[in-house]
């Protein structure tokens, strides 16, 4: 089908190819298959935009996924890499309702990267530094981003490096599986579906935002890894500055010594996504406290729910 005279075959043959590479053993055999990689080569420079865009697409993933992936723990260390901005991640059908919230973000003073052009060649790498050097990605959640191979690239690749991710809900009663629901897991989502107020939805997304983006300010920073029970410094950004150790020690100071060893990979990030949890989902909250966390009485989940509490 690769070398069908009719587009439309070319291009399904190539998208089948693009999303085989997503997996990781498969992706090795692609790239050791030379007659594949050079008809991909060819297809790259398709007279149809959206073959050759598919062709460059399924070789960035083949090709550089793996070398990239060699990199992602150093660049998601790295803080000198960000450039501060939040990256929309977004299918196309949902471009309307994304730049209403990039500008919106921008007058509320937040750096935005949004591709408005359907990316191919060059702008895959670019695509790449994007996400590479923001510090949010915005995931815009529907069925036809599930579907995209596009979407999925930029998805995967911000899962490696490991940078924080803000589920948008784009479409009612969708309920996100396959790779997208084991990439986003129990992460809540903001609706900005078609019948969503989206005045209140955009206002608790910059609330989010503005809550994960980094301390500039060494100071305070300093504060909340020293001192984890200084009243005012834990919220919002400075308990994300939390370190394992300093979770250690809070637990340890709030009594919670039972708990240590189910929260010994906790850092600040999942003790306030665990805040975020006990607000916005408390059902969900005090389910898992006892499903997956262990908490086996009244007592231990009322006290441990207290000292969260103080984190406010």
């Amino acid at each position: 089908m690769m070398t069908s005279e009719d587009s439309r075959d070319r291009l399904f043959a190539i998208k089948v190819i693009w999303q085989l590479a997503f997996n990781g053993t498969l992706r090795e055999k692609l790239k050791e298959n030379e007659t594949l990689m050079d008809m991909l080569d060819s297809l790259s420079k398709d007279s149809s935009k959206a073959v050759s865009n598919a062709a460059q697409g399924a070789q960035w993933v083949i090709r550089k996924q793996a070398e990239e992936k060699s990199k992602a723990k150093a660049a998601s260390q790295s803080v000198k890499q960000t450039s501060g901005h939040v990256m929309i991640s977004y299918q196309w059908d949902n471009q309307k309702t994304m730049l209403e919230v990039n500008k919106n973000l921008q007058n509320a003073g937040i750096k935005v990267w949004m591709d408005v052009e359907q990316m191919a060649g060059s702008t895959l790498q670019a695509m790449a530094e994007a996400v590479e050097k923001a510090n949010i990605v915005i995931i815009c959640v529907s069925p036809k981003y599930k579907d995209s191979p596009n979407c999925r690239t930029e998805a995967e690749y911000t899962f490696q490096l490991r940078k924080e991710m803000i589920p948008l809900m784009m479409e009612q009663n969708y309920k996100a599986d396959g790779w997208l629901g084991a990439l986003l897991g129990t992460k809540l989502w903001i609706d900005f579906s078609e019948n969503c107020n989206f005045e209140e939805s955009i206002s608790q997304l910059i609330k989010e935002i503005k809550g994960r983006m980094p301390v500039e300010n060494d100071v305070i920073s300093a504060v909340s890894r020293n001192d984890p029970q200084t009243g005012g410094s834990n919220t919002g950004p400075a308990l994300i500055t939390w370190t394992k150790e300093d979770v250690r020690s809070w637990l340890k100071e709030n009594g919670l010594d039972f708990c240590i060893n189910v929260f010994s990979e906790y850092d600040g990030s999942l003790v306030y996504q665990l805040q975020r949890l006990r607000k916005e989902a408390p059902d969900f909250f005090y389910n898992s406290l006892r499903r997956d966390l262990g908490f086996s009485t009244l007592a231990e989940i009322l006290q441990f729910s207290k000292a969260l509490e103080k984190t406010d």
